[in-house]
């Protein structure tokens, strides 16, 4: 594969293999600057803070805590305000995060280097490099700049941080060096070119400087980075729109209650009293807190699951995954190569066929093919090898000649089949043969070696690599394994519509192998390769051609910046989005995703830090039990807010009616304390239901839709009928209003615990212990006089709690049997 690369940056300067001249040093920094990966954005705390007060959310529970405040109930004044601190202490820690993984990204980054300058070797700083810069390479180097390799020396780099190939790639020297007009750019091989942020593997080599800073690859992934906004999710921002909504609603009924309470003669202090109790009972405060507290719990539940959460609204999103686009190495794969063919030629046992392999192989090895033959071959202490000849780009060979402890002396060869099947004399149909078993291994993504041998007799030279005569062994075959618990993931994102996509800048045959392996399709797998195509190569592209795009399973030889078009193009779609990945290539495409999910024990640090998301076992699998999670915790959302819906129409309007139609007061402030301690813990823990089978897929429409809106206004508006028909039958009594209120707020009480009855079937502990004690506590506070009278309220008689029952039963049974005809007509 070859680059169209611009030598422009090395115009004006000498490249001779003395170095830079200090003249042409200071000339380039004036020119390029420092080698400053990515600015910093820091934005300072205080600026940070201010924009997050203007969210409206954090400004409705100051409001809310300032009326409490005004009311003088203190308490509930101060949990809105501390109700606040998480949301400041989330915002500011969101943008920390942002920045902090920039520092990560350029800390991977050498920070010091050696060069060649005035003919002089000396060692600086990696901010001080240059175009131009001779940069000396050795095992365990990170590349600091951009540029192209003069020397090389069994040079073998890891690059899978920026394109995601899984195996290392061998480094050759630029032959032809730079073209004579440096302003025109030229096609260069790929492996004459190393790039900022990759690691040397093996062996040593030398780089000429091309680009700096941000002009690398690796700054253009970075510079992706910088100054992503924290997008809201689609439930914030409805839970914002209700809570708005609402307020607004309750602002204009005090206004409208008091002024007819004044019209009525009732005077300002009992008009006052009453807006101000309809105020308090009208403020939504619940559902921003319940929604907090409900994404706190997401997060524990999921760190059960190994999911380590980074932000919190995650939690949300994580059950409406629709596609998950995948990195495959490491991610689908283990990210470590295993021989998982053997196959030896007649006449040649396996273990002489593993005794040749592990002695053309390096003694201690660093290449990830002789690391996975030393694994899996025996060492044999007998063996003394006497000399080896080493794999090169020209020669796709590596060889060693060895004695064994009988005496024999013997060379054995592995390298390319083309290259091996060359140097040994087989008839033409076995040729064949084994040329076709090539085909086939290399079919299931495999890496194909073939081995060879040949005894050398007393009079050989032992130095001297033999060119032909050789028997042929047989062949390897490397793979990098899929993760055994990948296709049960896969399964389930099939039969729950949710699609797949593996980003890889690998190989499509490879790639389409381990697609195929890991289930990712029923059939066999589309696969679209970029480099074939240039159809997408800018992000226009990319963007009115997504819906093609999104039919294909496997999108190979992708880079960064094509998976970050590819995410942000399929979220215009309206689809939410989840990105997985572990190394430095994957880190645009985690930020710009729904949902960035990064791999705990493999990932980069950089990417761990952008991503919500940390699968703290790498386990594929997890994805599925968090989506599990993520669909229960709607539901769970759902229902209670559901729950304070239906509370809160039978509470505000019943605040409302009674008094605008003359009556006294149905609830004074003490009685509102009441209901808020019955309410708060049943919303937050009532509903906090485990995951039982994989259910239906939860969405934001099963909640913010007209046909559940009408349900829950149903199911209020009955128990507000029965609340009021009781109240008045109370009032008719002539017992006076302390008998009434009693009446109502029993039936409110009970509509409570028989909403918790019907959505939880008392299944946990929590809603089991808040039924009985939300049954217990009105019952005592009711029938003992003492309490009553502190309530201003007065017991009840047998017969008043029995027809209260009787109501709000056949209430509940009425609101179930609407519910069942409504999602029978909508099934239909």
């Amino acid at each position: 594969m070859k680059k169209i690369i611009s030598f422009e940056n090395l115009q004006g300067i000498v490249l001779g293999q003395e170095g830079l001249s200090l003249a042409s040093v200071i000339a380039q920094q004036k020119k390029f600057g420092r080698n400053e990966i990515v600015e910093d954005f820091a934005q300072p705390w205080w600026a940070i803070l201010i924009e997050t007060l203007k969210d409206p959310m954090v400004a409705l529970l100051a409001v809310a805590g300032s009326m409490f405040l005004f009311l003088d109930n203190y308490s509930e004044a101060i949990t809105l305000y501390v109700a606040i601190l998480p949301l400041l202490a989330m915002n500011l820690y969101l943008h920390h995060r942002t920045q902090a993984s920039t520092r990560v990204l350029k800390a991977q980054i050498n920070r010091s280097v050696w060069v060649w300058r005035e003919g002089r070797k000396i060692e600086i700083d990696s901010l001080d490099l240059v175009p131009g810069d001779r940069v000396l390479l050795k095992t365990g180097d990170y590349l600091a700049a951009d540029g192209f390799f003069e020397s090389t020396d069994k040079l073998l780099v890891d690059e899978s941080i920026l394109t995601g190939e899984s195996l290392p790639l061998k480094k050759d020297f630029l032959h032809q060096g730079p073209p004579a007009n440096l302003l025109t750019p030229v096609s260069v091989p790929s492996e004459a070119l190393g790039f900022a942020g990759t690691r040397v593997v093996r062996g040593d080599g030398v780089l000429r400087v091309l680009a700096i800073g941000p002009k690398t690859e690796y700054g253009t992934i970075l510079q992706t980075l910088s100054d992503v906004p924290q997008q809201k999710t689609a439930l914030q921002i409805d839970i914002a729109r209700l809570v708005k909504t609402l307020t607004f609603a309750g602002f204009v009924c005090c206004l409208l209650l008091a002024a007819v309470r004044l019209y009525q003669g009732k005077g300002w202090l009992d008009a006052i009293l009453s807006a101000a109790i309809l105020a308090v009972a009208a403020m939504p405060e619940e559902f921003p807190i319940v929604f907090s507290f409900f994404l706190g719990v997401g997060v524990y539940r999921l760190a059960k699951e190994n999911a380590l959460v980074r932000r919190a609204v995650t939690v949300e999103n994580i059950g409406q995954v629709e596609c998950i686009c995948t990195d495959k190495t490491g991610t689908i794969t283990l990210g470590e190569l295993q021989v998982v063919n053997v196959k030896n030629a007649s006449g040649i046992s396996k273990d002489l066929l593993l005794e040749g392999a592990l002695m053309a192989s390096e003694e201690f090895p660093t290449d990830p093919v002789d690391i996975a033959i030393s694994r899996f071959a025996n060492s044999v202490s007998s063996l003394t090898k006497l000399c080896s000849f080493p794999f090169t780009e020209l020669r796709k060979k590596e060889s060693a000649i060895y004695q064994r402890a009988s005496g024999e002396v013997v060379c054995a060869v592995k390298g390319a089949p083309e290259i091996i099947f060359d140097l040994c004399a087989m008839p033409e149909e076995e040729r064949k043969h084994w040329k076709q078993v090539v085909l086939d291994w290399s079919g299931n993504g495999e890496k194909v070696l073939a081995f060879a041998q040949r005894a050398l007799g007393g009079k050989e030279n032992t130095q001297t690599e033999p060119s032909s005569g050789f028997t042929f062994g047989g062949l390897l075959g490397f793979s990098d394994p899929l993760r055994p618990e990948v296709r049960g993931a896969m399964e389930y994102c099939r039969q729950h519509g949710i699609k797949v996509i593996m980003l890889t800048g690998d190989h499509p045959q490879t790639a389409a192998a381990i697609a195929t392996q890991a289930g990712m399709v029923e059939n066999t797998p589309r696969v679209l390769s970029m480099e074939e195509t240039d159809l997408y190569k800018t992000k226009e592209d990319i963007q009115s051609r997504i819906f093609e795009i999104a039919q294909y399973n496997v999108i190979a030889r992708c880079n960064p910046l094509q998976k970050v078009w590819i995410v942000e193009a399929l979220k215009t779609q309206g689809k939410v989005v989840a990105v997985t990945g572990d190394g430095v290539n994957d880190v645009p495409a985690l930020q710009r995703a729904d949902i960035g999910i990064a791999m705990g024990k493999r990932g980069a640090r950089a990417a761990r830090e952008v991503s919500a998301i940390i699968l703290a076992d790498d386990n594929f699998a997890t994805i599925v039990k968090a989506i599990r999670e993520g669909k229960q915790l709607l539901k769970n959302l759902n229902v209670s807010f559901e729950y304070l819906l239906f509370m809160q129409i039978p509470l505000v309007l019943g605040a409302a009616i009674i008094p605008l139609v003359g009556y006294p007061l149905l609830f004074l402030p003490v009685h509102l304390v009441w209901m808020e301690l019955i309410l708060h813990p049943t919303s937050l823990l009532a509903f906090q239901l485990p995951v039982a089978g994989d259910g239906n897929k939860s969405t934001l429409g099963d909640f913010f839709n007209r046909k559940k809106l009408f349900l829950i206004s149903f199911d209020g508006l009955l128990i507000l009928l029965i609340m009021i028909a009781s109240f008045r039958f109370g009032i008719g009594e002539e017992k006076g209003a302390g008998h009434a209120r009693a009446n109502a707020l029993v039936i409110l009480c009970l509509a409570s615990v028989v909403f918790v009855l019907r959505k939880t079937f008392l299944g946990t502990k929590a809603s089991a212990w808040i039924f009985i004690l939300t049954l217990f506590s009105t019952v005592i506070l009711v029938q003992i006089p003492w309490l009553s009278q502190q309530l201003s309220l007065q017991p009840l008689d047998f017969f008043d709690w029995v027809r209260a029952f009787t109501l709000v039963f056949v209430a509940a049974l009425a609101s179930e049997f609407i519910s069942r005809r409504a999602n029978t007509s909508s099934a239909g």
